[in-house]
């Protein structure tokens, strides 16, 4: 052989890639570069993504995912947990010795503690209903206090989450699916907190006769808005409100020490602002519209699709872009959200965005059946996932997606169909809408072009039908943005008459898509006051809660099938997309995995390190051996195998001593452009694995080693 080359996996002081070789910008820093920043730092308060991305990378919850799978957890501040055999009681150990940023022990009762605040504050759009749904079985805290009384209810609060020794016994109050509620425990508002440092900053004092004091607040009122101490591998350093967030390292983590110094979320809504930044390696991931994707496309090193969800590693294929690229991108991301068209049924009274109807104020516009189904006529849906979405999403055939236990492949959807616009149009509000025509401000989040053209879309279509009846007054639609924290804010308090937004899971369950959707109760339903029309709601209430109250799957999938022919039939919403995701990032960055649950970059999990390749002389091999240098298992050992040519290679894995792969064959020929990865939890022992050049051609040999 040419020559050989060990190293440890484990240690590995050389990270292989591909693509053009450059020196790490910031190698200390990862640098997230989106279009909204965090509405709220508070665990309890925050619902929306740039919050909980934060929040994430800060604080810690009991249990958490194993990487990509949202089907497996592992223990957190929980050292364990045990589920009695009727699923009804959980028993976490607390961990013991884990500090807080500002000092203070993590004992089970800030665990309690964090639990109690999280179900009495419970604001209104909040996450509080996913905490006491499975717990208490009540969908809000003012209805268990209306029911009960404020002492007794709260004292209820503490019997369902209680402190028993070095332990936190939880019970439910009746059936729940077990992965979903640990997936509702790993979500960032079950974050623990420290007591005794909340209520030093004005927090509740845990009395069960004051809660009513910390119940509901506006996003600056509570007492963790902009403040953060939380037990996590980073800690905030500052906020710079609507520009940056700066994270830095937690020097004392308990556990293993993240290589990032520093995590930089930083908001820039210009779209060429943020592409010069990934281009000049100014940012290490940045928001990329599906609209300029062929921007950013001449950077493109690397494309990787077909990533694997709930499943070990599998191999995939690997498109090679610009040779001197020096970006990648994961296509084909399974996601858990959903863009919708809402329309308010009835707007709240402080609304300042009232439409009219024959010039006069018409704040249950939506309200009428008929309009609404004209407005679900008005989506090209062809059209629109090609040209914006680029054909990588589905029109959504109802409120529960794809690959979700409840999803109806038949259920009928609408399309775009002019005389069915002028159908209804001419029945909405007894003939008036036809007759006297509307003005109407339809809005999106700013920077969100995809959001954008669907508001666009309709604007076309419904006001080209202005030359259908010359002579009545106009149908006129304004499409506005509003930055991001102000239209969260307008939509979560009802004043919003049609807007287009997203949702994404809080858990893989048919329960999260109908409650908050369609349930009176449900954080989206309260924002187009769908009670507006009581006879339907009452409907979907008790179809909602019939489905979280049965177990077998098949009689759950039947009333989730009711729920999506109902909401068709009253056109409750305008379903507009459900697509997978792409991630865009520089090809310097190391350890990035997809978990469709996780709110955003995992910065303990990530690195930055330069680009390099292997040439292979003729009959040359490179030799790997996959344990510590101390002959400890590698743990949580991501490896990237790819032969990028010109001639073939073959892979042998040698598993003597050790943990096997079962799914990987032990020999492996690749063609040029072809690899292997393989990933997740494992361990393995003194694995070897040996690549040869077949052909004479000097091959490079790329390889990506994540420990």
């Amino acid at each position: 052989m040419g020559w050989s080359r060990i190293v440890s996996v484990g240690l590995l002081a050389l990270v292989l890639g591909f693509g053009a070789s450059s020196q790490v910008k910031n190698p200390g820093q990862l640098i997230v570069v989106g279009t909204a920043d965090a509405i709220s730092l508070d665990p309890a308060w925050h619902y929306d993504i740039p919050s909980a991305q934060i929040i994430f990378n800060v604080y810690e919850t009991l249990v958490f995912y194993e990487r990509q799978r949202v089907d497996k957890f592992m223990p957190v501040l929980a050292e364990s947990w045990e589920v009695s055999s009727d699923g009804r009681v959980y028993t976490f150990t607390i961990r013991t010795g884990i500090k807080f940023h500002a000092g203070g022990d993590l004992t089970p009762e800030d665990v309690a503690y964090s639990f109690h605040r999280a179900m009495i504050q419970d604001r209104t759009g909040g996450p509080g209903k996913l905490i006491l749904e499975p717990l208490l079985g009540v969908k809000s805290m003012k209805a268990l206090a209306e029911a009960e009384g404020d002492v007794k209810a709260c004292e209820r609060v503490k019997a369902a989450v209680r402190v028993d020794g070095n332990k936190v016994v939880m019970t439910l109050a009746g059936p729940f699916p077990a992965e979903p509620f640990l997936q509702i425990l790993s979500g960032t508002w079950c974050a623990i907190v420290d007591k005794e440092w909340v209520i030093a900053q004005g927090g509740w004092d845990h009395d069960s006769a004051t809660w009513r004091k910390w119940h509901d607040p506006k996003v600056e009122a509570s007492e963790l808005f902009d403040k953060m101490n939380g037990t996590g591998p980073f800690m905030l350093k500052y906020w710079k409100k609507g520009d940056e967030i700066v994270l830095e390292r937690n020097e004392n983590y308990w556990g293993e020490k993240p290589k990032l110094q520093m995590g930089v979320f930083k908001v820039v809504t210009e779209w060429g602002t943020r592409l010069l930044m990934l281009k000049e390696g100014d940012a290490d991931f940045i928001a990329v519209p599906r609209a300029n994707i062929s921007a950013v496309e001449p950077l493109v090193g690397a494309e990787i699709s077909g990533y694997p969800i709930n499943k070990p590693f599998q191999p995939i294929v690997r498109l090679a872009k610009n040779p001197e690229g020096t970006v990648r991108v994961f296509k084909d991301l399974a996601g858990s959200s959903m863009d919708v068209g809402f329309m308010n049924f009835e707007l709240a009274a402080d609304s300042p965005f009232v439409p009219t109807l024959g010039g006069q104020p018409k704040p249950d516009l939506f309200s009428d059946l008929n309009l609404r189904k004209a407005f679900s006529y008005a989506i090209n849906w062809a059209v629109y996932l090609e040209d914006v979405y680029l054909g990588e999403a589905v029109q959504p055939r109802g409120v529960i997606p794809q690959g979700v236990l409840g999803h109806n492949p038949n259920q009928p959807v609408y399309g775009y169909n002019k005389a069915k616009i002028i159908e209804h149009l001419k029945l909405a509000w007894g003939g008036e809408v036809w007759e006297k025509g509307f003005n109407l401000q339809v809005f999106y989040n700013t920077g969100n072009l995809m959001r954008k053209a669907a508001c666009e879309m309709l604007e076309m279509y419904i006001e080209e039908l202005n030359k259908e009846r010359p002579g009545k007054p106009p149908f006129v639609i304004d499409v506005k943005d509003l930055a991001w924290a102000t239209f969260l804010g307008h939509a979560v308090a009802g004043r919003l008459p049609l807007w287009f937004s997203g949702w994404m899971a809080d858990y893989i369950d048919p329960h999260n898509w109908a409650h908050p959707f369609l349930h009176s109760a449900g954080s989206l339903a309260v924002r187009i006051n769908i009670t507006k029309d009581k006879a339907l709601s009452a409907q979907f209430d008790a179809l909602v809660s019939k489905g979280i109250g049965l177990l077998d799957p098949k009689a759950r999938e039947e009333v989730y099938f009711q729920i999506q022919a109902l909401s068709y039939e009253y056109a409750t919403h305008i379903w507009l997309v459900h697509a997978t995701a792409r991630s865009y990032q520089r090809m310097w960055v190391r350890g990035w995995y997809h978990n469709q649950l996780e709110p955003g970059a995992n910065l303990a999990a990530l690195w930055k390190a330069s680009l390099d390749s292997v040439t292979l002389g003729a009959r040359g091999s490179l030799v790997i051996y996959g344990a510590d240098a101390d002959k400890q298992p590698a743990k949580h050992l991501w490896f990237w195998i790819e032969n990028a040519g010109p001639g073939r290679v073959k892979v042998t894995f040698d598993w003597a001593g050790g943990y096997e792969a079962k799914d990987l064959a032990r020999e492996y020929i690749l063609e040029p452009g072809a690899f292997i990865t393989k990933g997740g939890p494992h361990t393995w022992r003194a694995s070897k694995v040996t690549v040869e050049e077949l052909d004479g051609k000097r091959n490079t040999v790329v390889m990506y080693n994540f420990p």
